[in-house]
């Protein structure tokens, strides 16, 4: 399985990077009226870690963001609270 993975794995140009949010992508938002930006990255489960401000893909904020793209909003809905997110960036490095 991880032999497969990585025999089809590919490196990608920034030229060919999406303009919208995926796996690897580092994003900066804002939270509801909040003018203050947050920059987190979206990464793998064993790369997870709050204090470096890198995001679980499998975690609700993540998968919020999947597909969006700079300038979109999105309700994130959390122990009954939602919370509007707009993205404001979305960058791979």
């Amino acid at each position: 399985m991880l032999l497969k993975r990585i025999q089809s794995a590919r490196v990608l140009t920034h030229e060919q990077t999406p303009p919208d949010i995926r796996f690897g992508a580092h994003i900066t938002y804002t939270v509801d009226a909040n003018p203050t930006p947050i920059t987190i990255q979206i990464v793998g489960v064993d790369e997870a870690s709050v204090p470096q401000q890198k995001i679980a893909f499998t975690a609700p904020i993540a998968k919020a963001l999947i597909g969006k793209k700079p300038g979109e909003q999105v309700a994130l809905e959390l122990g009954g609270t939602t919370r509007q997110l707009k993205v404001l960036e979305v960058t791979y490095s």
